[in-house]
């Protein structure tokens, strides 16, 4: 048996015989849509905007602006501190008020070796630097002449008892810019050797108080304040990272009518840093003064030097 039927130009058959369902569907309307369907969706995804927005490259990431260019880190400040002991002795010719005689230091035997105090302290940061020193001499004794000495209108013969009190005190602040650096051999090497040198300037200050006389007798003596400026240089040699040498050379004077002062100051030696943040110095250091106040018989002048070995501790931070 065959069954047909029509709907909607759709028709539909059925032959109960072979269990099969014919469904005929008008052909050229249909494909027609089909066509038209394909060809839409093709055109789609091959249109040139949709091919270019899925093959186009990714644009980099723009800089940000605020960014700019990567600068090296700014340098840290760095604060050393130097405690030390200086071994001067004291050498020159002494003039005190009350008259005319100038008398050679040595002449009274306080010539011999005085420990003395002597603090320093550096802030670097990069090539400028902030240094600050100061020490004080301080000699006080009964002693005799070795020879006759005139002094302040005072004459002492040889072998008489005199008590001498000599005391110069000192201090001084600089600012100094790292004028020249050199490195030999690989710089991330432990084997090479930095040289630098630093130049700089400031004040430096000296305060003098003597006092000379015969054991129950007449005393002279004075007590004058001085400030220099003074300019300079120090070179400093590292080899091996942790040890090295040094030498720094300044020089001061302010002429100024009768109360005038001149300075001559080296300081040499090696340093040896066995550890990150602590140190040692063993060097000598050589002062020369010329300190003078007022005129005639009323004159204070020291002309002379203090000499010796000084040995520091090194602190870092």
């Amino acid at each position: 048996m065959h069954i047909a039927c029509a709907v909607d130009r759709i028709n539909f058959s059925f032959n109960p015989g072979a269990s099969l369902m014919v469904i005929r569907l008008p052909m050229t309307r249909f494909l027609m849509r089909l066509v038209a369907s394909t060809a839409v969706s093709l055109g789609f995804f091959l249109s040139p905007a949709t091919t270019l927005a899925q093959t186009a490259p990714i644009a980099p990431l723009a800089p940000d602006a605020k960014s700019g260019p990567i600068e090296p880190p700014t340098p840290s400040w760095q604060i050393t501190l130097k405690p030390a002991v200086w071994a001067p002795s004291l050498a020159g010719d002494l003039q005190l008020p009350g008259g005319n005689g100038v008398a050679a230091v040595e002449r009274f035997n306080i010539t011999d070796i005085q420990p003395t105090a002597l603090g320093r302290f550096e802030i670097r940061r990069g090539k400028l630097s902030i240094v600050g020193s100061g020490f004080g001499f301080t000699l006080d004794e009964r002693t005799a002449t070795d020879s006759n000495q005139s002094l302040g209108g005072l004459s002492f013969s040889t072998g008489q008892a005199v008590n001498a009190e000599f005391d110069l005190l000192s201090a001084e602040v600089t600012a100094g810019w790292r004028v020249w650096d050199r490195t030999l051999g690989p710089k991330k090497s432990d084997k090479k050797v930095t040289l630098n040198v630093d130049a700089f300037g400031g004040l430096r200050a000296y305060n003098l108080n003597t006092s000379f006389g015969m054991v129950g007798g007449a005393v002279r003596g004075s007590d004058n304040t001085f400030i220099e400026p003074i300019v300079g240089s120090r070179l400093t040699v590292n080899i091996l990272e942790n040890f090295g040498f040094f030498l720094t050379l300044d020089g001061g004077g302010m002429p100024i009518g009768n109360h005038t002062s001149t300075s001559f100051n080296i300081v040499t030696g090696i340093h040896w840093s066995p550890w990150r943040h602590v140190g040692f110095e063993f060097g000598w250091r050589q002062l020369s003064v010329d300190l003078q106040d007022g005129g005639g018989s009323n004159k204070t002048e020291f002309n002379g030097q203090l000499a010796g070995i000084i040995g520091s501790i090194v602190i870092q931070f």
